[in-house]
Formats: structure tokens, sequence, C-alpha cells
């Protein structure tokens, strides 16, 4: 019974000394050694950045350079932003050049400021892109599984089952909807500035934000828009906590840690199962409105659950975006108001009415450019770089209107 005893300590603790052995290879193999190969594949090919820094790369760097500036930025210039959103390319854009290296804690990534590169990789070699582990596991719990955590075969295959809901025909149905929703705001905004006397200062993000959710609510599921509310709040909830529990030291170190019952993984649960749901409510309802009991094609709810967590997400948080931008740089150069203004009446007149007509992560070697770009590397596209480069834009440098005046763009679109 004794030796019995003692194999099964010795069993055991060979079992924790392989597992505690395979961990430490694994983790050294993840932040030492798998960073430091692609590092000089990249330098043997010309491609050079800041020094690799174990465990937190440049994280700490950028962080300090952020914290340099004043909490409330001034607005008079695009270009003051970027340090504070960008802080990589104002550290190194100009130091290293339009492709450098950079280590987002372990993770290595490459980032381009060529804007040849990017279309070449955007439209030839998009199938050689995955998303990271950190996006995969935001996108799968905050939207499910799925248009955008798919990938190859399964993507196409989400992608033409969606694709002639976005169609201009489909669109065409939608216009109304989408000026339903942002009427209410907007006549709200009318009457403020008029019981001030036609003089108001207004916070307008929350009202962008509810524009945004309105107009997805209303073209997805007609006049459900509380509804719709309820979902965003709570996806919003949910990525919230989620950040928290990425923000963890234990989410990293702890196997498994997003199935033990904490009080962040119960909240996370909680809204996604509400939100599951209030999704599942919303399809339902719709469903018997429009089938009224005939006989229908069958569909996999559970994609259709997923696209639509997707769609509510991800469109009012774009939406909400695109629109505070634009609204802020009308609001700093009140000429471009002016001039967008007269480009909508002489495309569409003074009717009130129109139509519609009117208007990442490798996942294999890529040689691309004369560049070989090793599986397992990370790209990202300095966009606001590419905005501010002077080889590129001239004496238009900066985020100025006139960068696309004169060029050739379909007129109802130019705007």
């Amino acid at each position: 019974m004794e030796a019995v005893s003692v194999n099964v300590r010795n069993a055991v603790a060979v079992v924790v000394a392989s597992v505690i052995v395979y961990s430490v290879i694994k983790f050294l193999r993840d932040s030492v050694w798998e960073p430091l190969r692609l590092s000089r594949i990249m330098a043997k090919q010309g491609v050079s950045g800041p020094p690799f820094r174990f465990l937190l790369g440049q994280y700490m760097e950028m962080v300090k350079f952020t914290e340099s500036f004043p909490d409330v930025m001034p607005i008079n210039d695009f270009a003051n932003m970027s340090p504070t959103v960008t802080p990589q390319n104002a550290l190194y854009y100009l130091k290293y050049g339009k492709m450098y290296l950079y280590w987002w804690g372990t993770m290595t990534r490459l980032a381009v400021g060529d804007p040849k590169f990017v279309k070449e990789l955007l439209i030839t070699n998009h199938d050689s892109l995955t998303r990271s582990r950190i996006e995969n596991q935001f996108v799968a719990e905050v939207v499910g599984k799925g248009l955008l955590s798919q990938e190859g075969e399964k993507w196409t295959s989400e992608r033409r089952t969606l694709g002639p809901f976005f169609h201009q025909k489909s669109l065409e149905g939608m216009v109304g909807a989408m000026v339903e929703g942002a009427a209410t705001e907007l006549q709200k905004w009318e009457q403020e500035v008029e019981k001030r006397g036609g003089t108001a200062e207004l916070d307008v993000e929350p009202d962008l934000q509810k524009i945004s959710r309105r107009i997805i609510s209303c073209t997805a599921f007609g006049d459900d828009f509380e509804i719709g509310e309820q979902i965003c709040k709570r996806q919003i909830l949910h990525s919230n906590e989620l950040w928290k529990t990425f923000r963890s030291a234990a989410y990293w170190l702890v196997p498994s840690y997003r199935n033990l019952p904490t009080k962040g993984n119960r909240s996370m649960n909680l809204y996604g199962s509400q939100v599951d749901a209030l999704v599942r409510g919303l399809i339902n309802a719709r469903r018997e409105a429009v089938q009224k009991g005939r006989q229908h094609e069958r569909v996999n709810q559970l994609s259709v659950i997923n696209n639509c967590k997707l769609f509510y997400f991800a469109g009012q948080d774009t939406v909400a975006k695109a629109i505070v931008f634009t609204v802020l740089m009308l609001a700093l150069h009140p000429e471009w108001q002016d001039r967008c203004r007269q480009e909508v009446t002489e495309i569409l007149g003074d009717e009130q009415d129109w139509r519609a007509c009117d208007i990442s992560h490798l996942n294999v070697d890529l040689q691309l450019e004369g560049l070989f770009i090793p599986k397992g590397m990370h790209i990202e596209f300095s966009v606001m770089a590419m905005h501010q480069d002077k080889d590129l834009w001239g004496d238009d440098v900066g985020n100025e209107i006139c960068k696309w005046c004169g060029k050739r763009v379909y007129s109802s679109t130019s705007v």
C-alpha cells in the first residue's frame, strides 16, 4: 500500500513537473524566441525599429509618451490629436521610415505607412490575413461567431448569405428609416437652440450614439428601437467587463480563467445571455410578422443572432464615431459646410426626398512588393501617419478638404 502511494505521488510529481516545464518553454518561445525570430527576418530585409524589450515591448514607452500630453487636447489642428491616438507613429514613423517593427507586449507588429503596399495587401492578399488571439476572443465574446469572427470558407459562406442585404436595391428601402432615425434628434437640437435664443452649446455625442442605434434598429427590425437600445447598452457593458479581464494578469497566467466563477465572468455571462434573449425575441417577432403562419425557408438562427449582435455593436459604434468626427471637422472649418451644401444642392437639388441612386495577423508566409513577411507577423496600417505624410500630400498635408479637390470622383459620392 505504501509502495502504491509512493508511485502515485511520483506520477503526480512527474505530471506537475512536465506541465511546469512545458509552460515555461511555451512562455519563453512566445515571449522571446518568436519575437526575436521575426525581428531577424525583417532586419535582413532592411526593416528596423526600436529595440526589443522583454514582455512589455514598447508599451510602457508609449504610455509614458501619451501621459506627457494634457488630458484635454486642443482641437484647432487635426495633427495635434495623433500623438495620443497613435503614439507609435509619433515616436517611430519619422525615425524608422514608412515601414517599421515594434512590440506591443510580446506581439510583433509591422507598421506600414506606404499606401501602395497597403492597397496591394488588401486587394490581392487579404486571404493571407487572420486576427490575433485577443481580437478573436473579444469578437467571439461580444458579438458572437458571426461574419467578423469567421475566416476562410466559413467567412465566404457568411458573406454570401448577408451580401444581398447590402445590394443597392435593398439599401434603397432603408433610406426612409435612416432619415427617420436621425430626424427626431435633429428636431430636438433645433428646439433647444430656439429655446436659448438662437445660440446654444450642445453635447451632441450622446445624441449621435442614439441616432446610430436608432438607425440600426429601424433598418433591421422596424420600430423596435427600445429593444435595440437595451441590446447596445448591454453589449457596451459586456465589452467594458471584458477589457477589465484582459488587463488583469490572472487572465493570462491562469489556464481557462474565463471559465472560473469570478464576479467579472458572471457579469459577462449575464450580459451575453441577455443580449442573446433580446435578439432572439426580435428575430422571432419579425419572423412571425413577415411570415404570418406561412411556411418559410429554414435558416440557421444562431448565425442570424450572431450577425445581428455584430451589426448592433460594430454598427452603432463606427457610425457614431464617423458622425462625431464629421461634425467636429465641419465645426472647425465652417467653409467646408458651405461647400458641402453647395455640392449636395448641385447633385440632389432642393428636394427633401431623394433617391438612393443619386448618391492584422498573417495566416501564411507572404511575399509582397519585394518584402518577405513571415507567418505570425501582425500588420498595422499607419493610417493617421499616411494622412500627415508630406511626401504623399505636399502642401495639402493635414486634414484639409482641399486634399481631394480636383480629384476625379463620381459626382454622387464626392461628398
